[in-house]
């Protein structure tokens, strides 16, 4: 047990490392912000989710009972987050390809690159279905717990 809580401390020690990398990007990063934009929020979202795991573990291994409600709220909040973080990272590598096939049209001078409307509609369809699938699962996870 003391091991998984030590593993997640330096997960969130790593998230919190980078979640500063990612905003000093943000903010230096001149044409090229869309990733950042949505990475940023995903690194959030990834520490809540492990500060989550480490107050789970906190509790589970205390001698005082914790409420009865405690342990499926933070394994619940750590899993939400964890389903929209894993969608934003989703959004943020779309939004790296979609600025490559900008860069690639404006250097060729519009001779190759651009965006394709099947792949934008392929892209749009994955993240809604990321979107409605990841909190579908996390609330019927959440509500088999009580």
């Amino acid at each position: 047990m003391q091991v998984i809580l030590a593993l997640f401390c330096i997960f969130a020690f790593f998230f919190l490392l980078l979640t500063g990398w990612c905003f000093v990007s943000l903010i230096s990063a001149r044409d090229h912000r869309t990733p950042y934009v949505f990475l940023f929020p995903a690194l959030i979202l990834s520490t809540l989710a492990n500060a989550s795991n480490i107050a789970l573990e906190v509790t589970a291994n205390i001698f005082w009972t914790a409420p009865v409600q405690l342990e499926p709220a933070l394994e619940g909040i750590a899993l939400f987050f964890t389903e929209w973080a894993i969608l934003l990272l989703f959004l943020s590598i779309i939004a790296v390809l979609r600025n490559r096939e900008s860069a690639l049209h404006k250097a060729t001078g519009g001779k190759a690159g651009g965006h394709n409307p099947i792949f934008t509609g392929v892209y749009a369809i994955l993240a809604l279905s990321l979107f409605i699938l990841g909190t579908a699962c996390m609330s019927m996870i959440i509500m088999h717990m009580f």
